[in-house]
């Protein structure tokens, strides 16, 4: 696992998402941080992660 700080490039574009899809800041903050990091998929249970499934792959774990 890798953390990463929240740059102001994130904290930038989490705005940005939030402007344009909603939702709650830390959802969005998680999502430009994996938009940034290019991640390939972001793995959550967090439904609401799904509004921003045109910028990043969002997958539910299945058990």
């Amino acid at each position: 696992i890798k953390i990463d700080p929240v740059t102001f490039k994130i904290a930038d574009l989490a705005a940005k998402l939030r402007a344009e899809k909603g939702g709650r800041l830390p959802d969005a903050i998680i999502a430009a941080t994996a938009i940034d990091q290019k991640a390939d998929i972001l793995y959550s249970q967090d439904k609401d992660l799904q509004r921003y499934s045109q910028y990043i792959n969002v997958s539910k774990l299945e058990q």
